[in-house]
């Protein structure tokens, strides 16, 4: 497309408490799920910001946006575009980092590739998929794993901070 930035701009927003991977290792996993998600589609958001919370700012988080106060691992916001605005409009992803870590503790690939389905998943939504249904479900963690086996290295790099 002409005239439009080969990459989104990626803001990370964290809280300097907050136990999370590192933002430069966020961002680059981030532009890689951006680029295959959206791959031959022209609806690829040109803007992206990544909010990193723990436990006790999700619930509040997904109260504002669902009128929920409920725990969750990831939540995504589409924003259509605005004049002057980046091409393709703006996106927001809330991830749960602090989730996980305890829930990463649990599985196999441990917090990073938690940290990065949680990622994957929420840019998932942003291209219109859902998983209300249980078929649903299981297309979406298809593509997020399959995305996450082709950037093996930015998820590793989630957990060395390289």
């Amino acid at each position: 497309m002409e005239g439009r930035p080969t990459r989104p701009a990626i803001r990370i927003v964290r809280r300097k408490t907050l136990d999370a991977p590192p933002s430069r290792a966020v961002a680059a996993l981030a532009a890689k799920l951006l680029e295959a998600a959206f791959a031959g589609r022209a609806d690829a958001p040109g803007a992206l910001a990544i909010e990193l919370v723990g436990d006790r700012e999700m619930p509040e988080a997904k109260a504002r946006v669902f009128g929920l106060r409920v725990q969750t691992d990831v939540i995504s916001l589409r924003y259509a575009p605005v004049p002057g605005g980046p091409p393709g409009g703006e996106a927001e992803i809330v991830v749960n980092a602090e989730r996980a870590r305890q829930e990463g503790a649990k599985r196999p690939g441990g917090e990073a590739k938690e940290f990065a389905l949680y990622l994957a998943h929420g840019i998932d939504h942003l291209t219109g998929a859902d998983d209300a249904t249980p078929p649903e479900r299981r297309r979406m963690r298809r593509r997020e794993l399959r995305w996450l086996g082709r950037f093996a290295g930015e998820v590793d790099a989630l957990r060395t901070g390289h």
